[in-house]
């Protein structure tokens, strides 16, 4: 038989991090019914009775439940009472988490019958028609659950614990529905009296009170505990002398940390785009290492910075409003929900931090969303410091190649040598695909490649850049260089686009080449296979390269007009006969003529 539900406002009124004895009696005398004994001639003897004795009950078990507030077992010692006092098989807490799903964190049960402390229970229709019902202080007794109309499944996980009957209350809180407090008759069916049903309604207010108590405990031990961990994670990412290290370490320890099925590091590059630089996944999943994975995450990450929103938390992504193709991108890597904070580096949105879970939906404590957006924010900072390392070290090698260049240049003796050895010494120091020189004058052609082999050539093909002659001046400006990280994003004409896409160009670093203080013509490095975000220390590098190739020139120019001058000298002094090979002659007026 099911019960008629039942009307229960809950009235507890407490903070759930300061609940002492005094609020837990306060609560508890709050919210329960009080049970007058009345010598009306209206009331029973045996009413009078029953209420007698279940004051005595309530006023029993509230003294253990002080006295035993801040032992570890003390809800179970609390749930023993209470099936004691009910005279029943088993009693039990079912707590909720965010998406209805729940576990039974407790549970006090005769010995004869099986107990179901620990279980997890995912019950849709629990989430579709009964959770706002609890919610408004539902009751339900079932004296037989085969007479109950009940569904197949729910009557074989009951007969699972062996449950003939029972009866379940709503735990709630001011923060909505706790779990429910449930009793089970395992012997034979049972029919619950309405004094039982109300007797077990008064209990559940004072299991709500320990059961919130619990939680305040449980959070407050967690956040020492995650405070020592972030303080662990602090002292990883500032041990680390690399980006690449970097992101190893943190995938690595936030997937133990959060013991997630997945830990990843979210790049994003110069096309809007984003790839996955760093993983850490369980063994049987899917890898997402260099995979795009969610074109959705550099937009949701800019979004959770713009409006300061930290962590975005998805305890599952068919429950969160996602769009199907969203959905269908994050299936291919068995995604089932996720956690994701933005990456701030240098005041710049370089990156997410993301943990998948990918067995079931996860609930993400707010503990674990604060915890992850520190680490986020730890990983900016340290990227801040690797920035400035690799900075300093990047600095110091390209010095020492810019020597050697250099030094290189200056032991050629022609134009033609200058540029071969500058655009195949350039092309290895960036590791960029192609460099050449182009030659700024009416021709405006390519004068001087190295390419990686299989693109295509661009020696002796005009590459005519408008911008140059448009800005000539800014270009004849010594140190003057113009990086672009997308050709499709640097302001380029549909002219302009097109003829790099012949020639595989998808970024490019451009110094001009100065002779004299004139323009004589570009240094320019080409990424074809992808798109590159040149590094400052890059473009100053190509910058002071352009500069040594310009006085090489230079150098060549004065040297060959010297060769020339020296050439000019020796014909004439060929020509000219010294004085010792004069005739001798005794007309001195025609001897002076022919000296002259």
């Amino acid at each position: 038989m099911e019960a008629n539900s039942f009307e229960f406002a809950p009235k507890t009124a407490t903070d759930k991090y300061s609940l002492t004895y005094r609020n837990i009696y306060r609560n508890f005398r709050k919210s329960s019914i009080d049970i007058e004994i009345s010598n009306s001639c209206g009331v029973s003897q045996t009413r009078k009775q029953t209420d007698l004795r279940d004051r005595e009950i309530l006023n029993r078990i509230l003294a253990i439940a002080i006295q035993s507030l801040n032992r570890e077992d003390c809800l179970d010692n609390l749930l023993l009472e209470i099936r004691q006092a009910i005279q029943t098989d088993r009693v039990l807490v079912y707590r909720f988490d965010r998406t209805w799903s729940g576990t039974i964190v407790a549970e006090s049960v005769t010995a004869q019958f099986p107990t179901a402390i620990g279980c997890q229970i995912d019950d849709p229709c629990f989430r579709e028609y009964y959770a706002q019902q609890y919610s408004d202080g539902r009751m339900r007794a079932i004296a037989n659950i085969y007479a109950a109309d009940l569904t197949d499944c729910h009557i074989k996980t009951l007969e699972q614990f062996a449950v003939k009957a029972s009866l379940v209350v709503p735990i709630t809180s001011d923060n909505g529905l706790l779990g429910l407090l449930i009793a089970h008759h395992c012997d034979a069916p049972r029919h619950w009296q309405i004094e039982e049903i109300e007797l077990f309604k008064q209990l559940a207010t004072l299991v709500s009170s320990i059961l919130q108590h619990n939680i305040s405990k449980q959070e407050q031990q967690s956040a020492v505990e995650y405070a020592q961990r972030l303080k662990q994670m602090t002292q990883i990412v500032q041990q680390a002398h690399s980006s690449s290290d970097l992101f190893d370490a943190v995938t690595t320890t936030v997937r133990q940390v959060f013991q997630a099925d997945r830990v990843l590091v979210y790049r994003f590059v110069t096309d809007g785009s984003g790839i996955v630089v760093a993983e850490s996944v369980a063994p049987g999943l899917p890898q997402t290492l260099n995979h795009p994975i969610d074109r959705f995450y550099r937009c949701e990450s800019e979004i959770q910075q713009r409006d300061n929103r930290g962590v975005r938390a998805i305890a599952n992504i068919y429950t969160a409003g996602l769009a199907m193709d969203r959905i269908d991108a994050l299936e291919q890597f068995a995604i089932k929900a996720q956690l994701v904070a933005p990456i701030v580096s240098n005041g710049k949105l370089v990156g997410s931090l993301i943990a998948h879970q990918c067995h079931a939906p996860r609930t993400w404590q707010p503990i674990e969303s604060d915890l992850f957006e520190q680490i986020a924010i730890q990983i900016g900072l340290a990227l801040d410091r690797v920035a400035l390392l690799e900075y300093r070290a990047a600095a110091a090698k390209q010095v020492q190649m810019r020597q050697q260049i250099a030094l290189q240049l200056r032991r050629s003796r022609v134009q033609s040598e200058i540029l071969t050895t500058v655009t195949d010494e350039l092309k290895s120091a960036l590791q960029t695909e192609r460099v050449i020189v182009y030659r700024c004058d009416r021709g405006s052609t390519v004068i001087a490649e190295s390419v990686t082999p299989g693109l295509p050539q661009a020696l002796n093909h005009r590459l005519d850049d408008p911008l140059w002659r448009n800005n000539r001046t800014a270009y004849e400006q010594i140190g003057y260089a113009r990086a672009m990280n997308n050709i499709y994003t640097a302001g380029l004409s549909d002219r302009c686009i097109h003829n790099l896409e012949r020639f595989a160009v998808k970024s490019s670093l451009i110094a001009p080449i100065l002779m004299q203080d004139e323009l004589f013509g570009l240094l320019v490095a080409h990424q074809c296979f992808g798109f590159r975000e040149w590094q400052q220390t890059e473009i100053d590098f190509c910058t002071q390269v352009a500069i040594d190739v310009g006085f090489a020139l230079e150098q060549a120019q004065l040297q060959e007009k010297l060769a020339q001058i020296a050439q000019i000298v020796m014909r004439l002094d060929g020509n000219i006969p010294t004085t010792a090979q004069q005739p001798a002659t005794e007309d001195k007026e025609h001897d002076a003529t022919v000296a002259f």
